[in-house]
């Protein structure tokens, strides 16, 4: 409802008699209604308000149309902190990504470095792409999950790890094409040589 008809229907007769209970939980999903049928402008402008008061968020260096395209990569979030805390990491440069520990033994070094293997050979493949998008990332990381046998989670996380130092970011290919090939590959080389 718009603040009019809340107004219009308001009546003391309608008021419970018990005590008013905080619902947090039913808070952040009206949270999530809202955010999902606000314009990108509404969106990206109540982010840059999120980042006013969070000024050591590197997104304060992103243009209004990366916080979109930013914004756009996380529907149905709940609020404007879970985009900063799983997108900062697109902004940083390339030497300040720090590889957490437990995300390096969970998913790099298990099973014998399954992870690592990946990423080596997943390597060359991406420096031989062409075209740097969301569709052709996604299409040589599948080809290269079919030729192995691998389900996509077992690939697309050693990635993600190596990329943004943990477990957590908006889609992989999404936020790969958004840090561009150069930081991609140069993020996964610098994840080889210090694992």
């Amino acid at each position: 409802m718009t603040m009019d008809e809340m107004s219009k229907l308001f009546t003391l007769e309608n008021i419970g008699k018990s005590n008013a209970k905080f619902d947090r939980q039913k808070l952040l999903s009206f949270n999530t209604t809202g955010c999902a049928s606000a314009s990108q402008v509404r969106l990206t402008g109540a982010m840059r308000q999120y980042l006013e008061v969070n000024p050591v968020s590197t997104l304060n260096n992103a243009t209004d149309a990366q916080l979109g395209e930013i914004i756009a990569m996380k529907p149905g979030f709940r609020t404007f902190r879970e985009i900063d805390e799983a997108s900062r990491f697109m902004l940083l440069k390339d030497a300040e990504i720090v590889h957490a520990p437990d995300a390096v033994e969970k998913v790099l070094k298990k099973n014998n470095n399954e992870g690592v293997m990946s990423l080596m050979e997943l390597k060359p493949l991406l420096e031989a792409l062409a075209e740097w998008t969301h569709d052709s990332i996604e299409s040589a990381v599948k080809a290269y999950c079919d030729s192995k046998q691998l389900g996509l989670g077992k690939v697309a996380q050693p990635i993600r790890v190596a990329v943004s130092g943990g477990t957590i970011s908006p889609p992989i290919f999404h936020a790969l094409a958004f840090i561009g090939k150069d930081a991609t590959l140069a993020r996964i080389t610098r994840c080889l040589s210090t694992v």
